[in-house]
């Protein structure tokens, strides 16, 4: 909640956590009115408290949030892993992969003509990650609820994914999911007896043309839910003034370049998104989804999109050229 908003839910779920068993880094970034409360609510747990994400309504105010993430991320996950013997030998500290291919595609954008509208699909084993780059323009007629779209944005979806994932993949999307299944010929009984199976030996690879067809049923399945996920949603309404259209999140409708990375997205020459895009054109309300229409695919065949992005923090330019020309 904003500052000195609403504090019910905040305390409540304090007091829940405070009282359960779970062992963890904790970072408050909420109301700064009840900071002090939360403190002493979670006092026997590892909190670090930092400025609100939205102390304002309308004002986003991520950075702090962020640099207390990354700070775990070095104070933790580097020593345990031993990167910390690397950061000794470079003098340069490790970034997550999330953080700095979402800088990278700030940089594409600022530094790469015709490239200021693009996506980004990131999908592996586990999750699907999506980033967008998008000036919001509004058409006429069109109000905006929610909060403001950044113009470079990321989410990632932590049940679509072509191994470890694949069980939710196949099970996740309804209505939506059983058509798409049947455009493409799958059975998705067969198709859910195959995810079960990666699930259990994630560094299975395809052995027949049956499984290359499921590999490539579930990689659509995990943009396409994905891309659904991350755009904006638009429904009619009517008003006195007469129809209106009320849009929440962001409308990517007009972009035009899309990107596929990953293990499987870099390696599939003969994958197109655009029909697992167009199942989710209207959600389960009925509302218009905001995803692309009439767009290039592209992909970083050689992925190297992870290691141009590090490349990214000390020379943006050459690195954004390098990945998209």
């Amino acid at each position: 909640g904003t500052d000195g908003g609403n504090t019910r839910y905040v305390l409540d779920n304090a007091e829940a956590i405070g009282r359960s068993a779970i062992d963890c880094e904790i970072v408050y970034a909420g109301n700064r009115s009840v900071a002090e409360d939360v403190a002493e609510l979670l006092a026997g747990k590892r909190l670090r408290v930092v400025d609100n994400l939205l102390p304002n309504f309308n004002e986003p105010n991520p950075d702090p949030a962020r640099d207390a993430i990354r700070a775990i991320f070095l104070d933790t996950i580097v020593s345990g892993k031993g990167l910390d013997r690397i950061m000794t030998a470079t003098g340069a500290a490790p970034a997550p992969t999330p953080y700095v291919v979402l800088e990278y595609v700030r940089a594409i954008r600022e530094h790469v003509p015709g490239w200021e509208s693009f996506m980004l699909f990131d999908m592996g084993g586990a999750t699907t990650d999506v980033y967008s780059a998008h000036c919001e323009a509004p058409e006429p007629g069109t109000m905006l609820r929610g909060l403001p779209e950044p113009e470079v944005k990321r989410t990632v979806e932590g049940d679509l994914g072509m191994r470890v994932s694949a069980h939710a993949t196949c099970r996740v999307g309804g209505k939506t999911q059983e058509t798409a299944l049947e455009r493409a010929g799958i059975s998705a009984e067969r198709l859910c007896e195959y995810a079960d199976q990666l699930a259990a030996h994630p560094d299975y690879l395809p052995l027949s043309e049956e499984d290359e067809r499921f590999d490539q049923a579930l990689a659509g399945l995990c943009v396409g839910n994905a891309c659904a996920r991350h755009v904006g949603r638009s429904a009619t309404v009517y008003t006195p003034e007469g129809e209106m259209q009320v849009q929440t999140g962001r409308d990517l409708r007009q972009v035009s370049k899309l990107i596929g990375s990953g293990g499987w997205l870099s390696r599939a020459e003969n994958f197109s998104p655009a029909g697992w895009l167009a199942d989710h054109a209207v959600d389960k309300r009925g509302r218009l989804v905001l995803a692309p229409r009439d767009f290039t695919w592209y992909r970083d065949k050689d992925y190297l999109f992870p290691l141009l992005a590090n490349l990214a923090r000390e020379v943006p330019k050459a690195a954004a050229l390098a990945g998209v020309n």
